[in-house]
């Protein structure tokens, strides 16, 4: 026998997040199976926690003059994620939450990553989409902090990593670049599409001038990361977007893929 019970939550709800997919908790719904058998005395069950989910914030929708983010918000409350547990969930931020930009980029390169390894699709839709859609939804969404002299200065780590037999090299501090282990240009083409993408967002949002600094610890990347350098001059504000260069975020809400619910299961 199967009996269900809903949960509702409480404000501050969570953002949530499971490959790329974003929801507001507002409960989960308790799935319990009896796996009970006779001879065996006593008794035993089977639970699951599937999370209830709402696509926009009510409150925050009635206050905005303007949508974010470039998808169509769509008004469904009370959405279960039927194929999805919560364990397997990922928590971004609470309603009324601040989101530094180091953390979001953590984000972003966990996106990049399951791009690269088939599970997610569309990832730099997806990061610019997301970024707006939070603002939608009501979290403070905080860019690096100004240098001295009034600059933006993103510092951004340089390493690599082994996952699954296959070898990437990564980012971390104020960019979440993930690419795999290639020849030398290749690589560094990568970096920068990626780059652009988010100064793109800075561009955008804050109208706002960068300066990228890469770096590393790994004396097997120094002479890497010093090729690297000399093309950091080129993330410019004034040159960071090539709207004829593959990679190219921001698009019409009409022209993103629509998300399907199916995904999900």
């Amino acid at each position: 026998m199967i009996q269900t019970s809903y949960v509702p939550l409480e404000h501050p709800y969570q953002i949530i997040e499971y490959n790329g997919m974003l929801g507001i908790q507002i409960g989960t719904l308790i799935v319990t199976k009896d796996m009970s058998v006779d001879e065996k005395g006593g008794y035993a069950i089977e639970t699951h926690s599937h999370p209830v989910v709402s696509y926009f914030n009510k409150q925050e929708s009635l206050n905005q003059r303007k949508q974010n983010s470039m998808s169509v918000q769509r008004p469904f409350e009370g959405v279960v994620w039927d194929k999805v547990e919560l364990y397997e969930l990922s928590v971004l931020a609470r309603e009324g939450e601040r989101m530094s930009w180091r953390n979001y980029m953590s984000y972003c390169r966990k996106l990049r990553l399951g791009e690269l390894e088939g599970t997610i699709k569309d990832a730099e839709l997806l990061i610019t989409n997301t970024y707006g859609q939070l603002l939608d939804w009501g979290i403070d969404m905080l860019v690096p902090e100004l240098s001295k002299d009034g600059e933006y200065i993103l510092n951004v780590e340089v390493d690599e990593l082994e996952r699954n037999g296959k070898n990437y090299l990564y980012t971390s501090g104020d960019m979440g670049i993930i690419v795999e282990k290639d020849d030398t240009f290749m690589m560094i083409g990568n970096i920068k599409m990626q780059a652009k993408c988010y100064l793109s967002i800075i561009n955008y949002f804050y109208n706002c001038r960068c300066k990228v600094v890469f770096w590393t610890e790994n004396l097997f990347l120094q002479d890497f990361t010093d090729e690297l350098k000399k093309h950091s001059g080129s993330l410019t504000q004034d040159d960071y977007w090539d709207e004829n260069e593959e990679g190219g975020i921001w698009m019409a809400a009409e022209d993103l893929p629509d998300v399907d619910d199916n995904d999900l299961k």
